[in-house]
């Protein structure tokens, strides 16, 4: 249909500004409820994976707790360290958690709009994802694209930017900050619609 035109979500940039720094340990963090569509055992098997690397992983969504006994069992299966996988459960905050984080790691096997990568994006976080929904379209160079249920792909793509070097990581900080300023800001989005109103008038 040639009048379809398709509009991206967009955020308050405000509410999301970049987070300049970088951890050492790297930290990577992971968003979103326990559900099937989020992906969480292969969230835990590239955690097993990469248990033995210099990274620490914060992990927060409701349900992302030892209280659940799904996620306890995958935690023992693969034998984690409570110092450096961090279960946060629900988190109010997210806001702060894009300033705690170095990179933002998505696992999903189903998504429609992932809105957490362009939030993370607008943090200056570069994301590691699976390939579902819009992630390619959001993300595109400035991170990594995997195929979903592919743990290994998603672990190799974490060692991957942890090997590069400050400049390039902090480069890679600012162009994923840009890139969500000029596409999916509240103004550009906005200027989006009243584009197509003005066309229909």
């Amino acid at each position: 249909n040639g009048n379809i035109q398709v509009i991206a979500n967009g955020v308050f940039l405000y509410k999301f500004p970049p987070n300049l720094q970088l951890n050492e340990p790297t930290v990577i963090g992971f968003a979103g409820r326990y559900h099937t569509a989020k992906g969480y055992p292969y969230l835990f098997e590239t955690m097993g994976l990469l248990k033995d690397k210099n990274i620490i992983f914060k992990v927060a969504g409701s349900g992302a707790s030892l209280d659940n006994v799904e996620v306890k069992a995958l935690f023992e299966q693969y034998q984690l360290d409570a110092e450096k996988v961090h279960l946060l459960d629900q988190i109010s905050d997210m806001p702060a958690f894009y300033q705690s984080i170095d990179v933002f790691l998505m696992t999903s096997i189903t998504e429609g709009f992932p809105n957490v990568l362009v939030e993370a994006m607008a943090s200056g976080l570069p994301c590691i994802s699976t390939d579902v929904g819009d992630a390619k379209y959001i993300v595109q160079d400035l991170g990594s694209i995997v195929p979903p249920r592919n743990a290994k792909a998603l672990a190799d793509a974490i060692l991957a930017y942890v090997q590069k070097t400050k400049a390039e990581k902090q480069s890679l900080k600012l162009a994923t900050r840009e890139r969500v300023e000029q596409n999916f800001s509240i103004e550009t989005v906005s200027r989006q619609y009243m584009q197509v109103w003005s066309q229909q008038a």
